[in-house]
């Protein structure tokens, strides 16, 4: 008797188990109109000519960038409000200061002093990061200097429609 109620048992459970994963295997996955949108599927949008950015200030480092954007002929147009902007540029910056001895005996170039800054262009509406750029330069407070650089690679990424280097 306790074979048979064993038996029984294992054939409801595999019974069921089917009856179950059938039903499972028949709904139907949502369709890509019912999807909700998230920022991860978003396609983002393509950075071209004749867009608008917006600078995040930085300590008077966004004066800097928007010049060397006017001095390199980036084929952007620069917006003084972010709610008007398709996209955003944000830098962050890091000096070290240099040793007057060494820049006396050495030479200024020598003195230690570097300037590290990174740049990076977000989508303001899907919030993914479409161009990123990191530069160091040595010498003192190399503000002109980074942001051109910045500007001319942005530049280049611009022209080749949005392709890595």
């Amino acid at each position: 008797m306790r074979g048979v109620s064993l038996g029984f048992a294992l054939v409801s459970c595999l019974f069921l188990g089917t009856a179950a994963f059938s039903q499972q295997s028949t709904a139907r996955p949502p369709t890509p109109a019912q999807a909700p949108a998230s920022p991860a599927t978003q396609k983002p949008n393509r950075l071209t000519p004749g867009s608008i950015v917006y600078i995040v200030p930085n300590h008077g480092y966004e004066t800097a960038i928007s010049a060397a954007i006017a001095r390199k002929k980036v084929p952007v147009a620069i917006s003084e409000k972010e709610s008007t902007a398709g996209f955003k540029i944000e830098c962050v910056t890091d000096f070290k200061k240099g040793s007057t001895w060494r820049a006396v005996f050495l030479g200024a170039y020598n003195s230690g002093a570097e300037t590290d800054a990174s740049f990076r262009v977000v989508d303001v509406t899907t919030g993914i990061v479409i161009y990123a750029y990191n530069v160091h330069k040595f010498g003192s407070h190399n503000v002109q200097s980074t942001s051109e650089a910045f500007a001319k690679h942005l530049k280049s990424f611009i022209e080749r429609g949005g392709q890595a280097e």
